[in-house]
């Protein structure tokens, strides 16, 4: 009689059976391409962006402007004091009227001179609500502002700038009030509307909403845009 063999045959844990083996060896001849290219993708993805490099130099050379370096009557032309800015050059000439110093002067003093002859035409014409004209003299005076900033190379900032600008906001309140009236003339007189939405475009400054606005109307009367 043979004797049955009850005793549990035990297992190793460190030896797994064939078949977990093979599953195990599929799955990792599986995954390890997928992470080899993962890996590829992340690593020439990154080094394909170019590098960001700051120019240390270009921000060193960099300086705030400094308005006590420029001459007096620059520096008093830069603060709104027209006035003082023109006796300064003048000053200035009759220290040595023969020198370039002097011819210099003359001539910054003379610019600044039509700067305020403008400034008050134009004033001038808008109190006696001539707005086109007075609008004009004002692209003048921007104009020679222009001119005079660049040849001292002064931005646009400081207190005279800051009086151009508040004006400027002053006429763009005048195109407005054109443009709304056009708009309340359009039903009753077209023509007139025209007019109105006109000069709102001639008053405004390229960038404003009311110059866009009121070649939009112009467009749905359908009698062209300036």
């Amino acid at each position: 009689m043979i004797e049955e063999i009850t005793t549990p045959v035990p297992i190793n844990p460190l030896r797994p059976d064939l078949k977990n083996r093979k599953r195990r060896s599929l799955m990792i001849a599986l995954g390890l391409p997928v992470i080899t290219l993962l890996v590829i993708w992340m690593t020439t993805e990154k080094s394909s962006a170019p590098l960001k490099t700051v120019n240390t130099q270009k921000v060193e050379n960099e300086q705030p402007f400094d308005p006590d370096i420029l001459p007096q009557e620059i520096q008093a032309y830069f603060n709104g004091a027209l006035d003082i800015a023109e006796a300064h050059c003048l000053n200035s000439f009759y220290k040595d009227p023969f020198s370039k110093e002097a011819k210099d002067s003359v001539d910054v003093a003379k610019n600044i001179h039509e700067i305020k002859v403008t400034t008050e035409r134009f004033l001038d014409l808008f109190s006696k609500h001539e707005v086109r004209n007075g609008a004009n003299q004002f692209k003048t005076l921007r104009a020679l502002d222009a001119s005079l900033r660049k040849q001292f190379n002064v931005p646009f900032i400081g207190g005279w700038a800051e009086q151009i600008i508040r004006w400027e906001s002053q006429i763009e309140m005048f195109a407005e009030r054109a443009y709304l009236e056009g708009y309340a003339l359009v039903r009753t007189s077209p023509k007139e509307a025209l007019e109105k939405y006109r000069l709102a475009i001639f008053l405004s400054n390229e960038k404003s909403r009311i110059k866009k606005k009121a070649q939009d109307a112009i467009r749905n009367l359908g009698l062209g845009v300036d």
